[in-house]
């Protein structure tokens, strides 16, 4: 069965490659012009934003969150974005008080849960970051990120079992999780099982090359197999 997903996955993920940038670019375009047709409505703001986030144009992002937040002070999703935006940032106070305001505008909202949890793991909070993704997991299990964040904890206290198990949960919510896939490479590497950390790196990269890390630990992986023709392929690239 898992020989017959991981082919059913190789066979889609070129199409789900070819399509992605087109999706968020046309996604940025809807928005915008959302925007230009609701300007007094907030969540036309708020999703373009969400769509800059995930492109790392923060400044463009805070510029259109706070402008909605002008529109209405109460929506969780803008304080969210703001509280996430100085999380990537760094700003750790200003991401505490954003993301604990959104959670008492919105006591269900999973995403402030989640970047709470993230918080948390970069605080070196561990156990507390642990809690708030099981939380999560209990309010809703298909959550697929908190599946990786806790298997990510695991991997890094070298429970490998566990961090395995939790890594194929968010797999199974959602089969195209390059997170999932690139943790997953991590976790073999760190095993020396070279084979399945080339395999799971591999499809990591195809859903999304745009990520260095993931060609520079799979041409690892090769060096440390002896696959060295492989290896410098992947630095050609």
């Amino acid at each position: 069965m898992r020989f017959i997903l991981f082919f059913t996955i190789l066979s889609i993920l070129c199409y789900s490659t070819y399509i992605r940038n087109d999706i968020w670019k046309d996604k940025e375009v809807f928005w915008r012009d959302c925007l230009k047709k609701s300007p007094k409505k907030a969540r036309p703001y708020n999703n373009l934003a969400s769509i800059l986030i995930k492109k790392g144009r923060y400044r463009d992002a805070k510029k259109l969150l706070l402008v909605g937040m002008k529109i209405d002070p109460l929506d969780d999703r803008i304080v969210n974005n703001l509280g996430l935006i100085a999380l990537r940032e760094k700003d750790y106070k200003k991401a505490s008080d954003m993301l604990l305001h959104a959670l008492y505008l919105n006591p269900k909202n999973i995403k402030a849960m989640n970047n709470i949890g993230k918080l948390n793991l970069v605080k070196g909070n561990i156990e507390e970051a642990k809690r708030v993704y099981k939380r999560i997991i209990n309010i809703d299990p298909t959550f697929f990120e908190a599946y990786n964040n806790l298997g990510y904890i695991y991997m890094n206290q070298r429970d490998f079992n566990k961090a395995k198990l939790y890594f194929e949960k968010a797999l199974n919510i959602n089969p195209l999780y390059q997170d999932a896939y690139y943790n997953l490479g991590l976790l073999y590497l760190s095993k020396k099982d070279y084979k399945n950390a080339v395999r799971y790196l591999d499809i990591a990269f195809k859903i999304n090359s745009k990520k260095i890390e993931i060609l520079y630990n799979k041409a690892l992986a090769l060096m440390f197999a002896k696959r060295f023709d492989e290896a410098e392929g992947c630095f050609k690239k």
